[in-house]
């Protein structure tokens, strides 16, 4: 008898290569701590929950409090530290990449997704490999976007449940996770249109779409309040122009009678979807609801984000760079809208550039590209609109998989709003790419050897901003990043950005522990790095004094809890920060208060001064 022999799926072999592949390329970077006030952040809050504290209670929470929750647990495991943190990161990264691998192998080939899935991964984590909260938003957007996929083939009611709970789990990560909730509601309504076909002009059809069109409408308005600040921001260009080019995707499907809406489906589909959203979400709530402090819970996950958006803002690129993105939009149309010789052209803009790039070494060019990328959510909105008009073959047999990763790719862009450092793009970018590729791989927009070559470009750019770029202008400026310095510290060794700033860091926080200072030392403004790096409890209810400050007020708040402290904790040391991150002045009152109690023995150690005052 011979058996019969079996061979294993060639996914089986490209998933362990593939995670090998993004582990060999990410190891140089993963352990580098690129801005120590975040994860400072992350950590102390962590360590506040391991104390017993609870997020928004007992601390101030700078996000939701699940990720806090999380790192709590870790930190029951190994002793706390900055490469702690990153333990969930990689796992849940790792699981990531290989849920958009799968992804993609539901249009291409085994090497293309290999390839793609390898793409992201160099143009996303390893630009910036801090375990923030928002790319815990990502992750979970990538295993919704892959669980969709999953309920579209079989039409499984458990897929959306699964999708509830990914969800719910994506906003106790950050808030954030409500761009997904409103992609995946947004999806449901397209994929719940359904094909008439007989056009309709009755009374109760035009009245039909008349309301969900204002629906539509009214969403766009609301996307503008809140989105923009005038038709000619550039938050308009990026973040709400999308939103109104998807309302005339509708208004055209709609208006038309080419589609009507399945009620049922889409109530069914979104109750389904509340289902599974629901437990953990008043799992989390329980215990502010035992003690009373559901207000507290609110103040903390909505109120205190919007006081965050007022009070630090970055800015877009200008108008002028996103002008020369438009080879964006021309290279994602099919070439029969276009014509052979400009769809090449187009292609090819990227890669002209990168080599324009390598060539000059120019700001200029660098920001160009990076923008170029930004734009492509905009683009895809653009070329969405092109489609439903011409009333395209290829998206009316794929239009609900081309609505969800469009849909998934935009929404996730937002997080970018309101601080657009370039960095926020790259919480984005697996599914931009995602997005970009469905739509070159079109029929009529099938330029193998010109799109290998485009990604390739892409590759170029992320490899040379990962390896040589200063975060702190990424994506704006190609500026050499400065060596780095493995400072020791009572939390472990941590690689800091420069010899000089790391050494000052260090020397201050062997300082802190030498003389004794722990529980006796209060560091501000934006210092929680220092608190944990120097292992001392932050007798302060906050992290960050900027999102404690009033705009309205000539004198913080903040200032007059801070002599509070002082005088009930006996505090006689106190270290300034004259560099902080988000806090953009030393106030005057501040100084003024430190001299009435005497703050006057000073010590240097680069930005930061040690107060001390005699007892």
């Amino acid at each position: 008898m011979h058996l019969k022999s079996t061979k294993p799926s060639p996914d089986l072999i490209a998933i362990p290569a593939l995670l090998i592949s993004c582990a060999i390329y990410g190891a140089p970077f993963l352990f580098r701590s690129w801005f120590p006030w975040d994860e400072g952040t992350l950590a102390l809050t962590a360590e506040q929950v391991s104390r017993g504290l609870w997020p928004h209670i007992g601390y101030d929470e700078p996000y939701t409090g699940g990720l806090s929750l999380l790192n709590a647990f870790v930190f029951s495991f190994v002793p706390p530290s900055f490469d702690a943190l990153r333990l969930p990161f990689f796992l849940f990264a790792g699981l990531a990449m290989v849920s958009l691998y799968l992804i993609f192998r539901h249009w291409f080939s085994l090497i293309t997704s290999f390839v793609l899935a390898l793409l992201a991964w160099v143009s996303s984590v390893p630009n910036y490999p801090a375990p923030m909260p928002s790319w815990y938003n990502l992750f979970f957007a990538i295993f919704i976007v892959h669980g969709l996929l999953r309920y579209q083939a079989n039409r499984s009611m458990v897929a959306i449940v699964v999708t509830g709970v990914l969800i719910s789990l994506s906003v106790l990560a950050k808030i954030s996770g409500l761009y997904m909730l409103a992609s995946t509601m947004l999806f449901f309504y397209f994929d719940s249109l359904t094909r008439s076909h007989n056009v309709q002009d009755d009374n109760s059809h035009r009245l039909s779409a008349g309301f969900q069109i204002l629906i539509g409408l009214s969403v766009s308005s609301g996307f503008f309040a809140l989105f923009s600040r005038g038709f000619l921001s550039q938050e308009f260009a990026f973040f709400v122009l999308p939103v109104f080019l998807l309302v005339t995707v509708q208004i055209t499907m709609i208006w038309t009678g080419r589609y009507v809406l399945d009620v049922r489906r889409f109530l069914q589909t979104a109750g389904l979807l509340i289902t599974g959203l629901l437990p953990f979400a008043l799992l989390f709530a329980v215990p502010y609801v035992l003690d009373g402090e559901v207000g507290t819970l609110y103040e903390g996950i909505f109120v205190r984000p919007s006081v965050r958006l007022q009070s630090v803002v970055y800015p877009l690129p200008n108008y002028l760079m996103l002008v020369f993105s438009i080879p964006i939009f021309l290279a994602l149309l099919p070439t029969r809208f276009l014509g052979g010789w400009l769809s090449t052209i187009s292609r090819l803009y990227l890669v002209l550039v990168v080599v324009a790039f390598l060539v000059t070494k120019t700001n200029y060019l660098y920001e160009l590209l990076w923008v170029s990328l930004r734009s492509l959510p905009l683009a895809m909105a653009a070329v969405l609109v092109v489609l439903v008009v011409r009333r395209d073959d290829w998206f009316e047999r794929n239009r609900s998989t081309i609505f969800l990763v469009t849909f998934a790719a935009y929404f996730v862009s937002l997080v970018q709003f309101p601080y657009s450092h370039g960095v926020y793009f790259l919480y984005a970018v697996p599914l931009v790419f995602l997005a970009a590729a469905l739509f070159l791989s079109h029929p009529y927009g099938r330029r193998p050897k010109i799109n290998a070559l485009m990604a390739l470009a892409v590759f170029i750019l992320a490899v040379l901003s990962a390896k040589t770029s200063s975060m702190s202008t990424f994506g704006r400026e190609y500026t050499t990043q400065k060596e780095w310095y493995l400072a020791d510290t009572p939390r472990g060794r941590v690689l800091l950005p420069g010899i000089t700033a790391g050494q000052h860091i260090e020397n201050l926080v062997q300082h802190i522990n030498n003389q004794g200072f722990n529980n006796s030392v209060i560091c501000l403004p934006d210092c929680p790095h220092i608190y944990f790096l120097a292992n001392s409890v932050n007798q302060l209810p906050w992290l960050f004094e900027v999102l404690n400050a009033d705009p309205a007020q000539s004198r913080p708040a903040w200032i007059d809890n801070v002599s509070d402290v002082i005088d009930r904790k006996g505090i006689n040391v106190f270290v300034l920060n004259r560099s902080p991150s988000h806090t953009f002045r030393l106030h005057t009152d501040l100084l003024k208060m430190l001299r009435e109690y005497q703050f006057g023995n000073a010590l240097e150690f680069g930005p930061f001064l040690v107060l001390s005052r005699d007892v």
